[in-house]
């Protein structure tokens, strides 16, 4: 199986990754796969059985779901009475998709804005973060993945055993259990053909792409930029990329060049200048110079979004700033990361969204 917040793969019986240190699926953590903090890798004839279950899982831990309050066609207005607002970075959704969020309600998800009002009604029986204009979703007829538009409209239909997010105008895709990954665009018609083992998502130009079982990098047109030679490799970001040739994670330039040598035991993408990394059995952040800019002091840690960090103690989960102070409170059992100035958490196996503030905007609570 596969982490739902880094992509790395986790071994049977692992209650932690051994990437980004972050809980697996269980009953203290939130469940897989989550929107946008899903693996970042697709392993063909492998996944449609693992995010299916993972789905079951999430269903399962959120019985009953909560009320929510429904509000006006026009996304830019005031929330209605008694809504909480998102703060330092919220926003409505546009036509991307950014500011529509998954809930599950009653047993099928739909999307929430950013202000907590139901934009898509619940409808599908599995949902993901949108990402350039197309979200993906579960047909629960057929059992396969396609794509909305940000309206809710079928936009590629489901014929996919896994469907990733769009990035790049490019989706990893695998029609039939069992086949080769390739990549769609937006009209679900191949732009590169389906030839290789696994398949990330495409960032600054390349993605990590499996053959022979090893992984390497490939141009928008499918062409290896950086021939396989690893047995790990991650997205790359701000012009770097985790990689491993064995369990040790070091870093990579786009030309292949080892630029941060192979020394950590869990490691993370740089966002904001900063990234998870761990050499011992505590998490802290380092530059892309190699410096520690927050010390190892956390069970287990994710990259930076929107100036704050998710983070995990042995007191719970919740957010630091680019010092390392605490930004919320850890008091959740499970944190992930904030999107258009709202986050998904986990308390008290009960699933909601919270504002930089920490205040509800999708309260479990009602």
């Amino acid at each position: 199986m596969f982490c739902s917040v880094c992509g790395a793969e986790i071994g049977e019986g692992m209650e932690t990754c051994p990437r980004c240190r972050m809980p697996v699926a269980g009953s203290r953590s939130l469940p897989t796969p989550l929107p946008d903090e899903r693996r970042r890798t697709v392993t063909a004839g492998a996944i449609s059985k693992i995010v299916v279950a993972a789905l079951a899982i999430l269903a399962i831990a959120l019985g009953a779901w909560w009320f929510f309050v429904s509000g006006a066609d026009d996304p830019t207005v005031e929330p209605p009475e008694g809504v909480v607002s998102p703060v330092d970075g919220g926003a409505p959704a546009d036509e991307s998709g950014a500011g529509l969020h998954p809930v599950l309600v009653d047993g099928l998800w739909g999307y929430i804005d950013s202000y907590g009002r139901i934009a898509i009604d619940p409808q599908f029986a599995g949902a993901e973060r949108f990402s350039e204009g197309r979200a993906v979703f579960l047909d629960e007829q057929t059992d396969l993945f396609g794509y909305i538009d940000t309206r809710g409209a079928v936009a590629v239909e489901p014929a996919y055993s896994f469907a990733g997010p769009f990035h790049q105008g490019r989706a990893a895709a695998v029609l039939d259990e069992g086949d080769p990954a390739g990549y769609i665009d937006s009209t679900g018609t191949w732009a590169i053909e389906p030839q290789y083992e696994s398949a990330g998502e495409f960032s600054e130009g390349l993605a990590p792409a499996k053959r022979d079982g090893l992984w390497g990098y490939i141009g928008l047109d499918g062409s290896w930029i950086i021939p396989p030679e690893f047995a790990h490799a991650g997205s790359f970001s701000e012009g770097l990329a985790q990689i491993a040739h064995d369990v040790d994670f070091g870093y990579i330039d786009a030309s292949g060049e080892i630029v941060l040598k192979e020394r950590f035991n869990s490691a993370g993408s740089y966002v904001e200048g900063l990234a998870p990394v761990a050499v011992g059995a505590m998490i802290g952040y380092m530059n892309a110079n190699g410096r520690w800019v927050i010390g190892e002091r956390f069970l287990g840690g994710l990259e930076f979004s929107e100036g704050v960090a998710g983070v995990r103690t042995d007191k719970g989960a919740g957010y630091i700033d680019d010092r390392g102070a605490w930004v919320i409170d850890p008091d959740f059992d499970d944190v992930r990361s904030f999107h258009e100035g709202i986050a998904m958490v986990l308390i008290t196996d009960t699933v909601g969204y919270i504002n930089m503030r920490g205040e509800w905007v999708w309260d479990p609570g009602k």
